[in-house]
Formats: structure tokens, C-alpha cells, sequence
């Protein structure tokens, strides 16, 4: 597994055999490395994976990676972009503009501050924006889709989904699949349409409050 911080410029190589995770830094030029928290095994022979970046003054950018295996993957309070890949993984994105890809696997994405894009891939996923302009595809399977504060753009993709647009104008689109849409707060815009018109598959669309 190969990760890269961006601003550091620098390469991390993971070992995560059975008997001891490690971790080796080796800048390409001289620079502060980025410095993480815990590299430790996770319950299901993933690992765990945070940073300890606290200068919101000057933050970074971090490139993350993830494997087939389930992991805990932290972000920073930059613009950071965080890549699941296989297993079913719990991935936040923290403060900052973030683009987070699940990848496959039942996957946990949380957005938290920021204009945050997240998206769910294959398997049973959860996505929250929280606060900010988000942007959330759940992509296959039954997901669960919280757009939080903020104008965000929520798409269920294929599957049975579920989508909550939370506070502000948000624009929820079912996609293929029986599908449930509360636009909630603000003046939402919902679509259970797939693809065709007039092909609802027999989906729930609740507008809430507002017009």
C-alpha cells in the first residue's frame, strides 16, 4: 500500500502482516513529513490510520489510500483526498474541502466541515455531509444518504437508498430502485425517477417544510 502526503511530498509503505504493523517515511526532498497518530491492526485485520496535523493556520493536503482490508482513515484540516478502496471501511474527512471514495465494501463516509465530495461505490453504504455544500452518490446497493447543512446534491444510484437532505435547498435523486427522499428544512428539489420518465419503482418522496 503506497500513500502519499502531498504537501511533504512524501512515501509511506505500510506493512500490515500479523505480527506488527510499521511504518517508514522517506522524503523526496527536505521537508516536514506528515506525521499520523496510530498505525495499529484494526478489529478486522485492517489498520488504523489518523493524523496529528493541529495548525489550522497551515494546513495540509493529504493524499490517503486505503487496501482491500477494513480501515479507519482520517483526514486533516485541508483539502484532503481519501481513497477506501476494497473492505468495509469508516472513513472522515475532517475539516477542509474533501473528496472521499469509498470504494467496495459497507462502507462509513463523514464529510464533517467543508465542500465535501463523497462518494459510496458497491456495497451497503453510509454518507454524511454535515456541514457545508456536499455532494453525495451513494453508487450500488442500499444506502444512506444525510446531506446535513448547507445546498447539497444527493443521488442514491442503484439500489433500495434512503435520502435525508437535512437544512437547505438540496436536490435528492432517487436513481434506480424503491427509494425513499425527505428533502426535510428549505426548498428541495426530489426525483425518483430512473432514468426514465415515469418509472418510480414505487419510491416515497417527502418534501418537508419550505417549497
Amino acid at each position: 500500500m503506497l500513500m502519499a502526503g502531498v504537501a511533504a511530498d512524501a512515501v509511506m509503505s505500510l506493512d500490515t502482516g500479523s505480527d506488527k504493523d510499521t511504518a517508514d517515511e522517506e522524503p523526496t526532498e527536505e521537508v516536514e513529513p506528515v506525521v499520523y497518530e496510530e498505525v495499529a491492526p484494526a478489529e478486522t485485520d485492517g489498520f488504523v490510520l489518523s493524523d496529528d496535523i493541529d495548525d489550522e493556520e497551515d494546513p495540509e493536503d493529504l493524499d490517503l489510500i486505503g487496501t482491500d482490508q477494513a480501515e479507519v482513515l482520517s483526514g486533516g484540516l485541508g483539502h484532503d483526498a481519501i481513497s477506501g478502496l476494497g473492505g468495509s471501511d469508516l472513513i472522515d474527512g475532517r475539516a477542509g474541502d474533501d473528496s472521499i471514495n469509498a470504494g467496495d465494501g459497507n462502507d462509513t463516509l463523514e464529510g464533517q466541515a467543508g465542500d465535501d465530495s463523497l462518494t459510496g461505490g458497491e456495497g451497503n453504504d453510509s454518507l454524511a455531509g454535515h456541514s457545508g455544500v456536499d455532494s453525495l452518490a451513494g453508487g450500488e446497493g442500499a444506502d444512506t444518504l444525510l446531506g446535513g447543512e448547507g445546498n447539497d446534491q444527493l443521488d442514491g444510484g442503484t439500489g433500495n437508498d434512503w435520502l435525508a437532505g437535512g437544512l437547505g435547498d438540496d436536490r435528492l435523486a432517487g436513481g434506480a430502485g424503491s427509494d425513499i427522499l425527505d428533502g426535510n428544512a428549505g426548498n428541495d428539489w426530489l426525483s425518483g425517477l430512473n432514468g426514465e420518465v415515469d418509472d418510480f419503482n414505487e419510491d416515497f418522496l417527502n418534501g418537508g417544510d419550505g417549497n
